[in-house]
């Protein structure tokens, strides 16, 4: 009862249309339920075993642990510079400051990298150019010496990503697809763009909010690499 009222009341507040809440306890998923809806038009319901929701930047955990499992096979170290992982790459870092940027750094934003936004987003899933293309294109200046300061970073996630993929000689989406998604059978997860087909019909519609109506809009198409927030 506590949580019909607690979501029914955030809900409306908020005002969002649907959402879905999972209680897991000990390793065991306790209760799973929807609540509103996914998409209006059609009336279709939040259905939490069903629907599937865009989780933006949530996504960049997944990078984290793909990134950490290269740490525990010996294929990366946290405290070496990135650049190593880049000699067959058009991406580099410059050496703006003595101290070089490392994977510690990237996973805990701190690397010092100044915050763009330009070249992360496009209306066209089709115009996604290859990682390294985007990276080397829209690389950020190093503004601060990298350990000193923690300052949200797109790029450095998929910075990340980009290393581990040429590490691997492989693509992030498929390296994340084999060692993550499938052994968990996270059959419902995906970064690709545009949605799969199978996945489409069940997508939570995105909606604004604004004067009490609702105006349904498409979903965001990242041009910056996957691990930027795709999930």
């Amino acid at each position: 009862r506590w949580l019909n009222e607690t979501m029914a009341r955030q809900l409306e507040d908020h005002h969002v249309l649907g959402a879905a809440v999972v209680v897991v306890s000990d390793g065991e998923v306790v209760l799973a339920k929807g609540d509103g809806y996914a998409d209006i038009a059609s009336q279709r319901p939040v259905d939490a075993n069903e629907t599937v929701f865009s989780i933006g930047s949530t996504g960049k955990l997944v990078t984290w642990t793909a990134v950490m499992q290269g740490v525990e096979d010996g294929r990366l170290e946290l405290d070496r510079d990135v650049n190593d992982y880049l000699t067959d790459s058009a991406v580099s870092i410059p050496d703006t400051y003595p101290e070089p940027v490392t994977l510690e750094h990237l996973g805990t934003h701190s690397a010092g990298f100044e915050d763009v936004f330009a070249g992360m987003v496009t209306d066209d899933p089709y115009e996604i150019r290859p990682m390294e293309a985007i990276l080397a294109e829209h690389r950020p200046a190093r503004v601060r010496p990298p350990g000193e300061f923690v300052a949200y970073s797109n790029y450095g996630t998929a910075l990340a990503g980009h290393a581990l993929a040429e590490q691997y000689d492989a693509s992030f989406t498929e390296l994340v697809d084999d060692r993550i998604f499938t052994p968990l059978e996270m059959d419902d997860t995906t970064y690709a763009q545009p949605l799969p087909a199978r996945l489409e019909s069940r997508r939570a519609i995105g909606y604004t909010s604004q004067d009490g109506d609702y105006q349904a809009h498409d979903p965001v198409i990242w041009t910056l690499p996957p691990e930027g927030g795709s999930l």
